[in-house]
């Protein structure tokens, strides 16, 4: 995709951060000179009094000028925020993505979360802020995000037969029978587990670990729900989706048609 040209808000942002950099150097050398005796006490004290005048000026005409734009800006603002997720709604139909998901909250093609915060304006897609919250800089990153989770991520069918095969190997581990329930969490850490390669076996270390992350196991989660949870030997996934988040996976749970915590998984009969 070809990348969207960087605004005049990202260069404002650059520009502040340059500032504050430039401030903290200024400090730190001023503090040198009169610790090291690197220049005569009189060239130092006149170099304080420089950047005290000289700052404390600029930086009251700055706070009067971004006080002014502010105020200007406080009536478009509202609008936009009250807007936004429908402007967003509407860029996503326009690719024809499936979009699911309440007021500030959106699934898109069952396997992103957006997250709108009204009130400071930040917007996640999976979890990560993006930096350009304009609807088409938005837009374009979650379809790149849905694009990477398709392109990492299994096939139901085979996914079905980790499940179970993970599922079983936690049963054997807790001497629980078969069709009881288990932390989805822990399903996670067996099915991460069984991707590990046999150099990670032999050398466990962070360069031979491959990482499974939350975001790829609900996508696979999603996509195996809604081709119906088939695992294998004629078993099928069964989720609880309830109030409890301890290790549990907000996702779109299809069977209900919403969002929901799933926290808990067993395996049933189809």
């Amino acid at each position: 995709m070809t990348p969207l040209p960087k605004t005049p808000l990202a260069q404002a942002r650059a520009a502040l951060a340059a500032v504050e950099q430039n401030v903290k150097a200024l400090l730190a050398n001023l503090d040198k000179v009169a610790d090291a005796a690197e220049a005569e006490p009189f060239e130092a004290a006149a170099m304080a009094a420089e950047a005290s005048s000289r700052i404390g000026s600029s930086v009251a005409d700055a706070a009067k000028r971004l006080a002014a734009i502010a105020a200007s800006l406080v009536s478009g603002a509202d609008i936009a925020r009250e807007t936004y997720v429908g402007r967003l709604r509407s860029r996503l139909a326009q690719q024809k993505l499936s979009i699911g998901g309440d007021a500030n909250t959106l699934a898109v093609e069952g396997i992103v979360i957006v997250r709108f915060d009204r009130e400071s304006g930040n917007v996640s897609v999976n979890d990560h802020v993006q930096a350009d919250a304009r609807v088409a800089a938005v837009a374009e990153a979650i379809s790149e995000r849905i694009a990477q989770l398709r392109k990492h991520g299994r096939e139901p069918k085979t996914f079905g037969k980790e499940v179970l095969s993970a599922y079983r190997a936690e049963l054997k581990v807790s001497g629980k029978p078969e069709g009881d329930q288990i932390r989805l969490d822990t399903l996670h850490m067996r099915l991460t587990l069984d991707r590990q390669s046999k150099a990670f076996s032999l050398s466990p270390s962070v360069r031979n670990f491959r990482e499974y992350t939350r975001e790829q196991l609900r996508a696979d989660m999603y996509e195996l729900l809604r081709a119906g949870g088939a695992l294998a030997d004629g078993k099928c996934l069964h989720v609880d989706s309830g109030a409890e988040t301890a290790g549990a996976l907000w996702m779109w749970v299809p069977s209900l048609g919403r969002l929901g915590y799933v926290g808990r998984v067993r395996v049933g009969a189809a």
